[in-house]
């Protein structure tokens, strides 16, 4: 997930031609697909609930704090456990933290307290798809009121179970929203007053989501309903969610003063928060999928920098960033920003080593938009088209990828890819015609090994 730090975090006013495509308080939009259609990477304000209890038969809990803050459990190794695989343990923790088990665990976890090394697998070892379909499958999603042109995914859970948005009513009404897989929708909460309202992120299995409501973040459970995210207090009353862990329980964002000179990064973990992360200035954008690393943007005066945080090694300041727009894959690997060695460019932080992302940003308008749950794989907008970019493979076109794979676009002038699963399993975003008014939204499950 990426954001771009703003002077104060309050809902911005967007233009009329990005409230019509989607609608939402996210701070950064990309250009995406064969008709340049205004679009967000899915970066935003939301939150979460209480906690699932996923469990495998014999896996070991990854995250099962002690109900007094006690360290979690390290390794998440297991077997006949469910398809969520065991991440590196927390510290802390309290009894809303539920238990993360795994099917056969991460190869290269830490031990209690440490952190997940990266993979060369193919393969996100994390929580996965966890549909049957072997083949491609296409879904046109319900629309609130039967309206579409403003009906908008932003998110998708790990298992691709949970589909989560924005849809405005008739009326204008602005809705946060949830989908399942057969493109059944359920109305979250409705906007009073004028006030934006999107659902943003949610856990591995959906059963937590966070959504940003009334100028609040709530976390919402079909258990416990709607529970708001605490807030920073009377000196920090600005508060923004950017990122949710897959077991739904760890947030990261920032407080910022009253009269937004100060920000600090803040993460949420279980019931404890807003916590410190460290004590500079700055914005905290995304946590990996077991809630174990942390990275976003430190701000020193007129510089910013790019930074990366674990519990065992503390903050990682990486690079010099231009925009302060970064996204994280899910494992905690791989971070994509624009700065670094790439003269203004895109470049990919992966275990220590820098990569130029192919953008030729001084001739063409060029974005990563998504990040693969290992790293390897990133959708990148290439002036108006949607590319795949593996490794160190040339660039290809998305809908020429799709094609292959059985999907057939061409009814379709444009489409918006807004989030997928951190396997690439599922796709979620937008198709349109000619016009907004003939969007309509998707989701899309690929065969395995598609992206």
């Amino acid at each position: 997930m990426c954001r771009r730090p703003v002077a104060k975090l309050v809902e911005p006013i967007l233009p009329d031609y990005v409230g019509t495509m989607l609608g939402s308080p996210v701070r950064s939009y990309v250009v995406m697909a064969s008709l340049g259609l205004v679009s967000f990477a899915a970066c935003a304000n939301s939150q979460s609930n209480a906690a699932p209890q996923s469990s495998g038969a014999a896996g070991t809990s990854a995250l099962a704090g002690a109900s007094n803050g006690g360290a979690g459990a390290g390794a998440g190794a297991g077997t006949a456990g469910t398809q969520h695989a065991g991440g590196g343990g927390h510290s802390g923790g309290d009894s809303d933290v539920g238990v993360y088990a795994g099917a056969a665990g991460l190869a290269d976890a830490a031990g209690a307290g440490g952190e997940a090394g990266a993979s060369n697998s193919d393969e996100y070892e994390g929580c996965r798809y966890a549909g049957s379909e072997t083949g491609a499958y296409l879904r046109i999603l319900d629309a609130l009121d039967g309206f579409p042109g403003s009906t908008n995914p932003l998110g998708v859970s790990a298992d691709g179970s949970t589909i989560v948005g924005g849809s405005a009513g008739k009326d204008g009404s602005q809705h946060a929203v949830i989908w399942r897989p057969d493109g059944s929708l359920k109305d979250l909460f409705q906007a009073t007053n004028g006030l934006l309202v999107q659902a943003y992120f949610a856990s591995c299995d959906g059963k937590l989501t966070l959504a940003h409501a009334y100028g609040a973040r709530y976390r919402h459970s079909e258990s416990n309903g709607d529970v708001q995210v605490p807030g920073c207090g009377a000196d920090l009353p600005a508060l923004g969610v950017e990122g949710m862990d897959e077991s739904g329980t760890v947030l990261v964002g920032e407080c910022q003063s009253a009269d937004a000179q100060h920000t600090y990064v803040r993460r949420w973990q279980g019931s404890q928060g807003p916590l410190p992360i460290d004590a500079f200035e700055g914005y905290g954008l995304a946590v990996s999928g077991d809630g174990l690393v942390f990275a976003g943007v430190r701000e020193d005066g007129s510089s910013r920098r790019v930074f990366r945080w674990t519990e065992a090694n503390g903050t990682e300041t990486l690079f010099d960033t231009v925009s302060g727009t970064i996204s994280m894959s899910a494992d905690g690997s791989t971070i994509v920003a624009q700065g670094g060695d790439s003269a203004g460019g895109y470049v990919r932080w992966r275990n220590g080593v820098e990569t130029p992302v192919p953008c030729d940003t001084q001739n063409t308008y060029c974005f990563p938009t998504l990040v693969s749950g290992n790293g390897r794989t990133l959708l990148i907008t290439v002036d108006s088209e949607i590319m795949v970019w593996r490794d160190d493979e040339p660039l290809r076109p998305l809908r020429d990828v799709l094609a292959e794979a059985g999907v057939d676009l061409s009814p379709w002038a444009s489409f918006v890819v807004t989030a997928w699963t951190p396997d690439k399993r599922v796709l979620v975003g937008v198709l349109q015609k000619t016009s907004p008014a003939d969007q309509v939204p998707f989701y899309l499950v690929l065969p395995k090994g598609t992206l």
